[in-house]
């Protein structure tokens, strides 16, 4: 998906699949969680983003992590929400960009 300003950004909600089987159950895959969430907030006016999502968050429904991002040098946060137990997540970039003002 591209964005194409950054008033579509504020509106961007995406989901997406992240969770690998492990020793101890399922969990996120954190090279997922990261790659998932630059590919989709770059484009449009942003150039430039990291993130750093945690290791090892239980694929559990109903379960959130937060991630740090870096948009074009500002730093923020990102809550992911794990929407089902095969660890599909989906976050919203403006409630985050909300709260954290």
């Amino acid at each position: 998906m591209k964005v194409r300003s950054r008033s579509a950004l504020l509106a961007l909600v995406l989901a997406g699949g992240l969770a690998v089987a492990g020793c101890g159950g399922t969990v996120i895959d954190k090279d997922k969680a990261d790659e998932f969430a630059e590919k989709n907030l770059v484009g449009g006016d942003v150039r430039e983003v990291s993130v750093d999502c945690p290791d090892d968050v239980d694929a559990k429904k109903g379960t959130s992590f937060r991630c740090d991002v870096v948009i074009d040098g500002e730093r923020g946060v990102l809550t992911m929400h794990i929407t089902s137990d095969e660890g599909n997540v989906e976050y919203d970039l403006a409630r985050d960009l909300r709260a954290s003002r």
